[in-house]
């Protein structure tokens, strides 16, 4: 090879270089990587508490079997536990609340906007007694009976089967009489298992917290207690069960997904079936 033709080959090398780069930039233009749309993917996480966990497992089951839908994570615990949770800045999409004291909490401190709160369901308020109910009572006027010494209830403050309770017994004139006699907390199975130990002669509390829908929060004391009555409706505001998206969620369109599937005509019906009874202002006749 001659010095002239040396020369060229050294000439064109940075040009052949300049043109390989370019079509591998040009391949990689083609593919680009594009970030997981939200919604109709990923994950929606739901904080759900004491006595919703079966119906919300349910619920599960059949919005993750239709196409498209997101999957659904439901960390559970007592409410109050829940809130705290949130508060120390722990990820969740979804917050269930078994009423309202605990969602008025969350939207007061602006974890959550009012609008984003809907109601999915309902509880009754129950009395319950220890099996020996030996204080005798067969109705919730009797605690009001000097024989009735202790009744246990939620902390009122914290809890919406606390605050339903103290409501039901200013609507049937028992509230002068009960209210020195109470022992509440504010874990809301905590005053459920003082009725199953004994240490107290009364409690009132819902239905499903935990004794219809999540029977295996009172493992072990199954045999310890005895439903005595269920309270009229009309002594205490509707029990609005409800589901709060959170400001700071990360998967919102997913959230509105699953809540919008609660409250369907399928979805309704899972939940009645399963524990939480249909609340008043959600009509289901005709589906």
């Amino acid at each position: 090879m001659n010095v002239a033709h040396r020369h060229a080959v050294r000439s064109a090398l940075p040009i052949l270089a300049m043109g390989a780069l370019a079509l591998t930039a040009g391949c990689t233009s083609r593919r680009p990587t594009l970030p997981e749309p939200a919604g109709a993917h990923g994950e929606v996480t739901v904080f759900v508490p004491c006595g919703m966990l079966g119906p919300m497992m349910k619920i599960r089951k059949a919005f993750e079997a239709q196409p498209g839908n997101p999957k659904v994570k439901l960390p559970n615990d007592n409410a109050v536990v829940l809130m705290r949770r949130i508060r120390r800045g722990e990820a969740s999409d979804i917050l269930l609340t078994p009423g309202e004291t605990e969602m008025n909490l969350m939207v007061a401190e602006g974890f959550i906007d009012r609008e984003d709160a809907s109601v999915f369901g309902t509880f009754r308020m129950i009395l319950v007694v220890p099996k020996e109910n030996k204080a005798g009572i067969k109705s919730v006027a009797d605690l009001a009976d000097k024989r009735v010494r202790r009744v246990a209830i939620a902390d009122p403050a914290q809890n919406s089967v606390g605050y339903y309770a103290q409501e039901s017994m200013k609507s049937l004139k028992l509230w002068d009489a009960v209210e020195p006699k109470l022992v509440t907390h504010w874990h809301a199975l905590e005053a459920v298992t003082y009725v199953c130990k004994g240490r107290v002669d009364a409690g009132l509390y819902f239905d499903a917290c935990p004794f219809e829908s999540t029977p295996s929060e009172l493992s072990g004391y199954e045999n310890a207690y005895k439903v005595i009555e269920i309270l009229p409706e009309s002594s205490h505001p509707v029990v609005k069960v409800q589901a709060g998206i959170l400001k700071k969620a990360s998967n919102p369109d997913g959230a509105r997904q699953l809540i919008s599937f609660m409250l369907t005509a399928e979805g309704q019906k899972i939940l009645q079936k399963n524990g939480i009874p249909n609340p008043r202002e959600i009509p289901v006749s005709g589906d």
